[in-house]
């Protein structure tokens, strides 16, 4: 996490009447997640009541702390800030997750949909077997938005496309190129794939669980 002066707090509104684009997507996002005021405090290590204040008062939190609860949500801090308005969307699942982290584009319509409210263009996929198991199972339905910059999605588990046309689920970290990715699996038989370039990562946000078998 970036470190951030604790002088700066989050802009406020030029208009004392307009509601702040980040109060407006957290109150969204708790709901959204049936997240209370006090559980988000637990989640950060912040009192009940100073939530409370964030939700109703002129002033807000610093922006590092503001990281710390769209982190406690599963979101970005973009997503949190953003005057991209969140819409409830028909998020199609999109493809399956096989042995070696890799995922493939079908048009199966069994898999079905998931409808949710997000900000941005969301993308899901079911995993399927058990090469994974250690952190997704079989017919878990995993669901995030699309990112374009390494500091949304580096550090993260994310639903990848590369440049060469490559779709994977890996755990991102830096490259030792600018610009470029190393993709870690989930299962320890496949190495690393060094200095990536990819076009686009999807963090995880959100696990639709699969049934136990």
């Amino acid at each position: 996490m970036r470190t951030i002066s604790d002088e700066i707090f989050i802009h406020r509104e030029h208009h004392d009447t307009m509601e702040p684009t980040w109060r407006k997507n957290l109150r969204l996002m708790m709901k959204e997640r049936g997240v209370s005021a006090k559980e988000l405090g637990r989640r950060i290590g912040r009192n009940e009541r100073l939530i409370y204040d964030w939700l109703s008062k002129t002033d807000g939190p610093r922006i590092d702390t503001l990281e710390l609860a769209s982190e406690a949500l599963g979101i970005t801090l973009t997503e949190l800030v953003s005057d991209e308005t969140a819409t409830r969307q028909t998020i199609k699942i999109s493809g399956i997750v096989t042995a070696g982290d890799g995922w493939t584009i079908t048009d199966d319509a069994n898999l079905g949909s998931i409808v949710m409210e997000v900000c941005g263009e969301a993308v899901a996929v079911e995993v399927t077997g058990d090469s994974m198991v250690n952190y997704y199972r079989h017919g878990d339905i995993l669901i995030g938005v699309k990112r374009y910059s390494p500091n949304e999605y580096i550090g993260r588990d994310c639903i990848i496309e590369t440049a060469d046309g490559q779709r994977l689920l890996k755990y991102v970290h830096p490259g030792s190129m600018r610009g470029r990715v190393t993709l870690r699996s989930y299962n320890i038989a496949h190495p690393d794939m060094v200095n990536v370039s990819i076009t686009w990562a999807a963090p995880v946000q959100w696990i639709k669980r699969g049934r136990m078998s």
